[in-house]
């Protein structure tokens, strides 16, 4: 299952969408409220949602639909699904709530437990990211009026071969022992490293874009927090390894992620780690 063209820009078209929908609460007065899990949601987050559902169950009636925001997604039977839409209609909440514009709308279709293609939307700087394995990796600035029907203008990315200084993303909220032993680690191996703290999966288009070398998370993330970005990183020529340097996969009993790295560069280049 390989989407046409005009499946893609129907994402792209979905993705902007939504995306308009978060920057429409981020002008005015929301509230925030804590979920089950003590993380926040906003009137953004359900808004986008409510759009996402809709618009790929007309694109794609057929396709299971695993979302954030969707009715008891724990529930979901996700292993057993040949394919899949996995989505995180407001990646970032606490982003969007600190109005730093690191946050993104993720869309990924999952196919046998892999990541097919992933499409990631940054409203705040109208920044489009989208690409898999079998379509490269691609980055296009939103102009306001948007006309998905026509050639889009879009650029090719590539991730970049490590260099000196490496420069080592993280995450605004979380940190820990294991980092800092990676750090030292990478230290050790290119003797400058430079840390930048980014927030949602632009960590993952950062080093798909070739302007970061890697990405490690130690604690646990869901698998909506990354597949759209994993697709990108894996169209631009990374990859996302668990720790025991397996491909990070969508086969899994539950929605949590195992610790993993984002990686730029060639394979043999992090087999060290």
């Amino acid at each position: 299952m390989k989407l046409t063209q005009q499946q893609q820009h129907a994402l792209f078209a979905i993705a902007v969408a939504a995306g308009d929908e978060i920057e429409a609460v981020q002008q005015g007065q929301f509230r925030i409220e804590e979920k089950d899990d003590d993380t926040p949601v906003t009137e953004a987050d359900f808004r986008a949602h409510q759009l996402i559902k809709q618009q790929l169950a007309e694109l794609s009636p057929r396709l299971p639909l695993l979302s954030e925001e969707g009715s008891n997604p724990l529930q979901a039977h996700e292993e057993q699904w040949p394919a899949y839409w996995l989505v995180d209609p407001l990646d970032g909440t606490k982003e969007f709530i600190a109005n730093n514009g690191e946050y993104t709308v993720n869309i990924a279709l999952i196919l046998h437990g892999k990541t097919a293609f992933g499409v990631v939307y940054a409203p705040a700087t109208r920044t489009l990211y989208w690409g898999g394995h079998e379509y490269g990796a691609w980055r296009f600035q939103v102009p306001q009026s948007p006309d998905f029907s026509a050639e889009l203008a879009a650029e090719s990315i590539n991730v970049r071969a490590p260099q000196t200084p490496l420069l080592l993303l993280g995450s605004r909220r979380h940190g820990g022992e294991a980092h800092e032993d990676l750090l030292a680690a990478l230290k050790q191996r290119w003797q400058q490293v430079e840390q930048i703290a980014v927030g949602s999966s632009l960590k993952l288009c950062r080093v798909a874009e070739g302007e970061a070398d890697l990405y490690a998370r130690f604690g646990p993330t869901s698998e909506w927090d990354i597949a759209a970005g994993q697709a990108v990183l894996e169209g631009a020529g990374g990859r996302v390894w668990t720790l025991a340097k397996t491909p990070l996969n969508y086969r899994r009993a539950d929605i949590i992620n195992p610790d993993f790295y984002a990686l730029g560069g060639k394979e043999e280049e992090w087999h060290w780690l």
